[in-house]
């Protein structure tokens, strides 16, 4: 019966000291799970900058384009035409290409 006392104590003090490992480690792997929360709010404060300057940059787009198109309906019909005409010239003009062969012989 000795014996049997003797292992159960040493199976209670082996049982113990796990227990008291696994208590003390235990913290510390939930803790390596989550990161820290300045690098976690870091990265949400990044993300909504980002997003706020693309909703902004996306803005004033809309806002550039709208004005474009209010220019134009500002123009006569003449003018816009004028302005059509003298944009594919300065186009033509930026790939460095030549009129149609046509055109330049029959200028007038």
């Amino acid at each position: 019966m000795n014996k049997f006392l003797t292992k159960l104590g040493l199976v209670n003090r082996l049982l113990k000291l796990i227990f008291v490992f696994v208590l003390f480690g235990l913290p510390l792997a939930i803790n390596a799970q989550n990161k820290p929360p300045k690098q976690q709010s870091l990265k949400k404060r990044m993300k909504e900058l980002e997003k706020k300057e693309k909703d902004k940059e996306n803005e004033e787009e809309d806002v550039a384009e709208y004005l474009r198109e209010k220019h134009l309906e500002n123009q006569t019909k003449e003018v816009r035409k004028r302005m059509k005409k003298s944009r594919k010239k300065a186009r033509r003009n930026n790939r460095n290409r030549k009129e149609f062969f046509l055109i330049r012989w029959f200028r007038k």
